[in-house]
């Protein structure tokens, strides 16, 4: 399935985007930036300046907060506070 149509799907699930139009929807996925990462790879780093909102579309990502890990899947999201 194409990863665009994956995030919408995504989306729509998320109560932060409960309301939004599909139209809407497809443009914030054409103002987002899709990445992918492998396994045990390093998205941010403690106390590095954030400028990004990420949203786990596909698989896991595993955040650590206070020495303890938590692990987001999809619909899930990090980073918001650096916005």
């Amino acid at each position: 399935m194409d990863d665009s149509v994956v995030g919408i799907s995504v989306l729509k699930t998320m109560p932060l985007f409960a309301g939004v139009t599909q139209h809407d929807l497809e443009n914030i996925m054409k103002l987002g930036r899709l990445r992918s990462f492998g396994p045990g790879e390093t998205i941010v780093e403690r106390g590095e300046p954030g400028d990004a909102l990420y949203i786990v579309l596909r698989g896991i990502a595993r955040v650590e907060v206070g020495g303890r890990h938590h692990d987001l899947g999809p619909g899930d999201f990090f980073g918001e506070m650096a916005l």
